[in-house]
Parts: C-alpha cells; structure tokens; sequence
C-alpha cells in the first residue's frame, strides 16, 4: 500500500506536474513562480528517490572514436553534434 504524500510533497508535485505542462526549464519555471530553485531540484531528487515522480533521466550512451587515417590529420573537418533540448537549458 502506499504510504500518503504529505501536503508538501503534494505542493512540489503539482509544481512538477505544470512544468512538464509548460514549454520551459526548471530554473525558468522557478524564477516566474518565485521559487528557489534549489528547493525544486531537491525535491525532484527526493520525490524521484521515493518513487512519486519519475526520473526524467536519460541513459548516457558513449561510442568509441578512431581516426581512419592519422595522415589526415592536417585536413579540416566539420563535426556535428545534437545535444538534447533538456540539456540545453543553463541550470
């Protein structure tokens, strides 16, 4: 059976469950609404560990890099790199 949340873990729900709702960060949805966004992401941290809110973490996936051949080293080249939206925003 699950355990009641308490009326401050209601509170920083409902203010998770209306930034997921909106188009913007965390520490932007915090400045708005006045909120210490220390706070915020402590809450997160907690409400995530006992299992009222999920995690929005994504697995960080690492592919290793070989240079074809070392005597192109000289050359210039264009690399691309798409960084996720959610990492995007300044904390």
């Amino acid at each position: 059976m699950e355990e009641a949340l308490t009326e401050k873990q209601r509170y920083w729900l409902e203010h998770f469950k209306l930034i997921d709702a909106s188009n913007q960060s965390s520490a932007e949805y915090a400045r708005e609404h006045n909120l210490d966004a220390h706070a915020l992401y402590r809450w997160r941290s907690v409400l995530t560990k006992q299992g009222s809110l999920k995690s929005k973490a994504m697995p960080i996936n690492f592919a290793q890099v070989k240079v074809a051949q070392p005597s192109m080293a000289g050359l210039s080249i264009k690399i691309h790199f798409r960084i996720p939206q959610w990492l995007q925003t300044p904390v």
